[in-house]
C-alpha cells in the first residue's frame, strides 16, 4: 500500500559533486511523492543548494567530528524520529539503527555512472531518465544580481593537485577563446572557493580587467550565476557538476579520475581526457587511471569548446 505523504530520510554524500550526483535519487522520489516531507542530510557545502527544496522538513548539514562524533551526534538528532522511507547513500550503519519501514542502503559495487546508480536505488517500478535536483528557486534565493553581457565561466580549481590543469594553460585557453566569433563580446567569470584565491592569483592578474572574480561568493549565488553563464569550462569538480545541474553547456577536463563514474550528467557536456601512460609512469594506484591532466593540451580543450559551440547552433 502506497503511503500518499511519507515521511523520509535522504542521507546524501558529503562532497559537492557526490551530492549532485546523488539528487538523481531525490528527484525520482519527489517525483513519486511531490506532497512528501523530507529531512536530508548532506555535507556542510552542498547542503545550500537543497535548501529551497518545498518537499524539505529539515537541512541538516552533517559535519564530520573525530572518532565518528557526527554520526553520533546525527543519532542523537533523529533517534525519536519515525519515517516511511530511509535511503541512505552513505552506506552507514545510521539507517540501521533510526526508525523506518522501509530502508534503502547503498552497500554493493555496481557498475556504470555514478549518477545511474543512485537514481537504480529507488526501488518503484517508475523508469526515469537519471536527472539531477536542486532547489528549483536557488536563483531566487541567492539575490544575485547579475549582468547583461553575456560571459562565460572558467571554474580553474579543484580540491586535489592531480586535478588541476596548469593555470597557464588557463591563460593561454583564454587568449584563443577571445578570438572565436561565438565568445566575442562574452566576460569571463573566474569561479571558485573563497579558500582557493590563491590558487588563481595569476589567472586573474593575466586576465582583462573585465574579468569578473567570483572566488568569494556562496554556493547558492555561483549556482545562479551558472544558470544564466553561456557555457563552462574547467575541472572534475562540484563546480563541474553544478554546471551540469544548470544545464548549460559544459567542457570538462579530467586527469586519473574515471570519467566514465563521474563525468558530469549533461547532455550538453564535453569531456576532455588525456592519454593513458604505463601504469609505471604515473605513481598512482587503482582505481585511479594512470593518465596525468598535464597531458591535456590547450588544443584539445579548445577544439571541445569549438565543437560545443557549434553544436548550440544546430
Amino acid at each position: 500500500m502506497q503511503v500518499e505523504h511519507p515521511r523520509i530520510l535522504f542521507l546524501s554524500l558529503t562532497n559537492i559533486g557526490d551530492a549532485i550526483l546523488s539528487s538523481t535519487l531525490l528527484e525520482r522520489i519527489v517525483h513519486r511523492y511531490p506532497e512528501c516531507e523530507i529531512d536530508i542530510v548532506t555535507g556542510p557545502l552542498p547542503s545550500e543548494l537543497f535548501a529551497g527544496l518545498p518537499q524539505l522538513r529539515r537541512l541538516i548539514p552533517l559535519k564530520k567530528l573525530p572518532k565518528r562524533g557526527h554520526y553520533k551526534k546525527l543519532y542523537r538528532d533523529l533517534q525519536d524520529e519515525e519515517y516511511d522511507y530511509i535511503f541512505d547513500l552513505r552506506g552507514s550503519l545510521m539507517s540501521w539503527v533510526l526508525k523506518s519501514k522501509n530502508k534503502v542502503v547503498n552497500r554493493t559495487v555496481q557498475q556504470g555512472h555514478k549518477a545511474l546508480q543512485c537514481a537504480e536505488l529507488c526501488p518503484w517500478d517508475d523508469p526515469r531518465p537519471a536527472k539531477q535536483l536542486l532547489a528549483p528557486d536557488v536563483k531566487k534565493m541567492a539575490q544575485v544580481e547579475l549582468p547583461k553581457e553575456p560571459y562565460y565561466v572558467l571554474g580553474p580549481t579543484a580540491n586535489w593537485i592531480g586535478k588541476r590543469w596548469p593555470q597557464g594553460n588557463f591563460i593561454q585557453l583564454h587568449r584563443q577563446l577571445s578570438q572565436l566569433p561565438e565568445l566575442k563580446g562574452c566576460r569571463v567569470a573566474i569561479m571558485a572557493a573563497p579558500k582557493e584565491k590563491r590558487m588563481v592569483t595569476d589567472l586573474l592578474a593575466a586576465l582583462p580587467a573585465s574579468t569578473i572574480d567570483l572566488t568569494n561568493i556562496s554556493l547558492s549565488e555561483a549556482y545562479a550565476w551558472m544558470q544564466n553563464a553561456k557555457m563552462m569550462i574547467g575541472h572534475d569538480s562540484g563546480l563541474a557538476h553544478m554546471a551540469a545541474a544548470a544545464t548549460i553547456p559544459t567542457v570538462t577536463i579530467f586527469g586519473p579520475m574515471n570519467d566514465k563514474l563521474y563525468a558530469p550528467l549533461n547532455a550538453r557536456g564535453t569531456i576532455v581526457c588525456p592519454p593513458n601512460r604505463p601504469r609505471a609512469e604515473v605513481n598512482l594506484q587503482p582505481p585511479y587511471l594512470s593518465r596525468l591532466i598535464t597531458d591535456v593540451t590547450v588544443e584539445q580543450v579548445l577544439g571541445a569548446v569549438k565543437q560545443s559551440l557549434e553544436a548550440q547552433h544546430d
